[in-house]
Order: C-alpha cells, then structure tokens, then sequence
C-alpha cells in the first residue's frame, strides 16, 4: 500500500494512523542511551541559526515521516529547549500543512515529554523495553533525600570543544 493510502490499483483505501512516534532531538549528548526506536534528529539541523532552507527541509522531511501519526512526541535531555522549540516549529508547519490538505490529514497532537530524557532513564533505566543502548559510563548516580536516586549525564556540564 502506498502512503498516500493508495492500494497499487489506484483504489484508495483506509490509512490506518499509528499511535505515536518519538523524536529526540539531543545531539553529542544522545549517546549513553535512548528510547527504543525513537527518531533521532539533531536540533542543530531544526534551528534557523543554520541555513534556513536546510532546516525547512528538515521540517518537510519530518512531516512526511509522521503524516499518519496520531500523536508526536519531542524531547531532549531535560525537554525545556531543545525539546519544546523543535515540537513547536514542527506543530506550526504541520497546522498549514493541515489547512492546505483538510480532506487528506487527521489532526495530530504534538507532545513534550515532561522531564526529558533523564527523567525517562532516571525513572526507567532498568527496563530494556524502555530504554535502549545504555551506557553507564555516560551516567552518574546521586541520591537527594527530598526526590530520591537520578541520574545525571556525564559531559552535561562540561564545555564544548568548540566554546
């Protein structure tokens, strides 16, 4: 079946949407672990302080990957910047792209995941279904008495090589 909900005979049929898809949008800071089969695009590349019409591209490429996605998930290591930038320039484009296709497009919802990746791996480290390609060494541990064990990544604070 084509993602245009064409059959091969050109019949169209019923496009099933699927539930959701995950965007991560951490960069150098990506290694160390991820959310299974989540969608990994630098926010350098989404940002207009590169070249604008790579970034558009970017945003175009994004919008055909998830056309049949109910809902899209964005995040980053904490989902304060990164994350929520890159859902908003996505939701502003998919909104025209909603009004320009009325007939062809369901409204999708964009979400942030509250808290970023580090509460998803202070929270979930353990489980291999929901965390993938952990690294410990890329982690430490510390313990508050007030919010209990998290996990912080390990050159979250370091400088660039390039600063």
């Amino acid at each position: 079946k084509g993602q245009n909900g064409d059959d091969g005979d050109g019949d169209m049929v019923q496009v099933r949407y699927r539930k959701f898809n995950i965007v991560d949008v951490r960069g150098k800071d990506f290694v160390g672990g991820n959310i299974p089969y989540c969608y990994n695009v630098k926010y350098e590349t989404m940002t207009h302080k590169t070249d604008q019409s790579e970034s558009k591209s970017v945003i175009n490429d994004l919008l055909l990957q998830f056309q049949f996605d109910a809902d899209l998930v964005f995040h980053c290591m904490y989902s304060q910047h990164r994350g929520p930038r890159c859902a908003y320039w996505y939701w502003l484009a998919r909104r025209k792209w909603e009004k320009q296709y009325p007939n062809k497009l369901h409204k999708q919802r964009i979400w942030v995941l509250d808290g970023g990746f580090k509460q998803w791996i202070t929270d979930n480290q353990f489980d291999s279904d929901l965390v993938c390609n952990h690294d410990a060494s890329y982690w430490e541990e510390d313990f508050f008495p007030l919010t209990g064990r998290e996990l912080f990544y390990v050159d979250d604070w370091k400088p660039s090589d390039n600063e």
